[in-house]
């Protein structure tokens, strides 16, 4: 988004996780080579937050993409869905055609394929969620087997690309930027994504 505080979280296995706060992209991008740099991984949220200081999805202002998270490979403590990284693009690939989604911006993390749609404008966390159900409403119907949890997770962390997978110190895993897709409008997801009646109703209760 463009209003609210960027937020870049450096993870190391037994050590407390490192959130800082910014309102500049540049900020977060030296901060997260700083953070790769000293041997955590580096990640970033996915909203902007009203406050700096809480990661929660209540204080999210804004987002700029819709996105989904799948796994491959022997790296993860569950089975992952998909053996290579090569399975998961043709599944990614086949989803899209079968449901007319845009091509997405791909992020390979090391051990799963990151996929966004970027917006052209950011949009508020309300008007973001019913589009971000039905997607992975879409995912479940089409057998597309993300992380249901990250889809709908309005502060959910991803890592950041250009950086290093360093869940393995002795094998450091690149996460590369395979495809850079191009913006996609609101009205063009809106008109992809509109939520069914199942997702509505999903919706209300929730509310």
């Amino acid at each position: 988004g463009d209003e609210g505080y960027y937020c870049v979280v450096g993870i190391e296995e037994g050590k407390p996780p490192v959130h800082k706060y910014y309102k500049t992209l540049e900020e977060v991008s030296v901060t997260a080579d700083d953070l790769c740099a000293g041997g955590y991984g580096a990640y970033f949220a996915l909203g902007t937050f009203r406050n700096a200081g809480s990661r929660e999805q209540v204080n999210v202002e804004q987002l700029r993409a819709l996105y989904v998270d799948i796994d491959y490979g022997p790296y993860h403590k569950k089975a992952a869905p998909y053996d290579t990284y090569e399975q998961t693009i043709t599944a990614l690939k086949k989803f899209c055609k079968t449901v007319g989604m845009p091509k997405p911006y791909i992020v390979n993390s090391g051990g799963g394929i990151h996929a966004y749609w970027p917006l052209d404008v950011p949009v508020e966390k309300a008007q973001w969620y019913p589009l971000a159900s039905q997607l992975k409403e879409l995912c479940i119907e089409h057998d597309l087997y993300v992380d249901p949890a990250v889809t709908t997770d309005s502060a959910r962390i991803l890592r950041v690309p250009e950086t290093k997978h360093l869940k393995d110190a002795n094998n450091p895993l690149p996460v590369e930027i395979v495809y850079m897709a191009p913006m996609v409008s609101v009205e063009t997801m809106m008109d992809k994504l509109t939520p069914t009646e199942d997702v509505l109703a999903v919706l209300d209760k929730a509310a």
